[in-house]
């Protein structure tokens, strides 16, 4: 299943300092590494994207419940849930995530 979310960067403020405390701490750490606070907010969108996906597809509560952790090349899996394949794609104003039992992938551009 496809998810695609369309925003202003100003009427995002609020909604992410929430967002952030959800995130796993893999994920918390990685934003931390962010500088730019203009993609910390694209990485913490399309994240809240795939929770919201796997809420909705698999009753999944949380991103901290699928465990998610990387391969040695950094594509993010969920160890918890083998079978579940998923990929993140973000941009300026825009992110998507794909939710499948197969290999998939995604990309959004402005």
């Amino acid at each position: 299943m496809i998810y695609y979310f369309q925003y202003e960067k100003e009427n995002m403020t609020a909604y992410c300092e929430n967002a952030i405390l959800r995130m796993p701490e893999l994920l918390r750490q990685e934003f931390g590494r962010i500088s730019r606070p203009e993609n910390r907010l694209e990485h913490l969108l399309a994240w809240s994207l795939l929770e919201k996906a796997v809420q909705t597809e698999y009753g999944i509560d949380s991103l901290e419940q699928m465990d998610i952790c990387r391969t040695e090349k950094g594509k993010p899996y969920s160890r918890a849930y083998p079978e579940l394949y998923f990929n993140l794609s973000h941009c300026e104003s825009a992110c998507a995530c794909i939710v499948s039992s197969g290999q998939v992938g995604i990309d959004v551009e402005r």
